[in-house]
């Protein structure tokens, strides 16, 4: 049976590790911020100095903007 939504979130959040803002804004070196959403809601706004590659090309897209695999996303 394919996962619901709840249990796709409830997954993501077990593999990931989620930032706060202030965590964050108190870090002398930045990672790399990569911004999922599609080109017009970035267009509407989204944080300083994050890359654009939407969720549907991330995948094959992920290596140029770090082509390290130990950079810090």
């Amino acid at each position: 049976m394919p996962l619901s939504y709840h249990d796709l979130v409830a997954q993501a959040k077990r593999e990931i590790r989620e930032v706060s803002v202030d965590d964050l804004a108190s870090r002398s070196v930045a990672p790399l911020i990569v911004d999922v959403r599609e080109p017009q809601e970035f267009a509407a706004g989204t944080i300083v100095g994050a890359v654009l590659i939407p969720r549907g090309v991330l995948a094959g897209a992920i290596v140029r903007v770090a082509p390290d695999p130990a950079t810090e996303i």
